[in-house]
């Protein structure tokens, strides 16, 4: 192949000798890929802009023997309104992290890139950011074959009726009542928390956005899924402590007023 065109959507991005950047991009039909952008950096650029984190870009690409260029690129989407918002930005840069870290080189992701354009045009459109980011959080984990077990106890295989239960996120799922307390360190998980999860996983975003959560279940949810995902990874991420970071100077300033 001499070159090809894509959509993609801008996870991170990286200077690159004096004037040129490395972008990662997750395209409709390539999956996750690395290009390269000449003079990106210089001050008349022409293609700088149009390719900046969390864009939505058309990009036209030359294939190159050690790493493929960009030769032209048209934004179709920049999320205004995410980047005036500094904990929307902050969410949206954590959400593009974890696709760049959990997703792997050049394998076909067409359904985890449509999912991250659906939350990102959500986010920029005042839905709930909670609930859009732990959504995302699971349909990538899903996406990527980390989907939890939370039909089953994944000690006993029993299937889980409603009650009071746990959660394993080394093991990756629920766990029963009778088994609880055995080899492994657990969470405790309400009936709400596991409702939200299971209909977090077979609902499309739009439902989601109808859903109403307290602040409770969406810390339990969100913190259940925090666990899993530094288990997959084997790594935490930067972002969410940035996050943090900007919800405590929020609640003193709040304090201050």
């Amino acid at each position: 192949k001499d070159g090809y065109k894509t959509f993609g959507i801008v996870l991170r991005s990286y200077s690159m000798r004096e004037s040129d950047r490395l972008v990662t991009v997750l395209t409709q039909d390539l999956g996750k890929v690395k290009i390269g952008i000449r003079g990106a950096r210089k001050i008349k650029s022409r293609l700088g802009g149009h390719l900046q984190i969390l864009n939505h870009v058309l990009l036209f690409v030359s294939s190159g023997t050690t790493l493929d260029i960009v030769s032209g690129a048209e934004a179709k989407e920049s999320f205004g309104l995410i980047k005036q918002d500094l904990s929307l930005l902050a969410k949206s840069l954590y959400l593009m992290e974890l696709t760049d870290a959990i997703i792997p080189e050049s394998v076909p992701q067409m359904k985890s890139y449509h999912c991250l354009l659906s939350v990102l045009r959500s986010l920029n459109s005042h839905c709930d950011p909670n609930l859009i980011s732990i959504y995302y959080e699971l349909n990538i984990l899903q996406d990527n074959g980390y989907m939890p077990e939370l039909y089953r106890c994944i000690t006993c295989g029993t299937e889980v009726t409603q009650g009071r239960h746990s959660f394993a996120a080394l093991q990756g799922g629920v766990v029963c009542h009778e088994c609880n307390g055995l080899s492994f360190s657990t969470r405790s998980l309400s009936v709400e928390a596991l409702k939200i999860l299971r209909f977090f996983s077979k609902s499309s975003l739009d439902k989601v956005t109808e859903l109403r959560v307290n602040a409770d279940q969406y810390y339990e949810v969100k913190n259940l899924l925090g666990e899993l995902i530094t288990n997959v990874l084997e790594k935490k991420l930067n972002a969410p402590n940035f996050i943090e970071h900007l919800n405590s100077i929020r609640s003193n300033q709040e304090v201050l007023l």
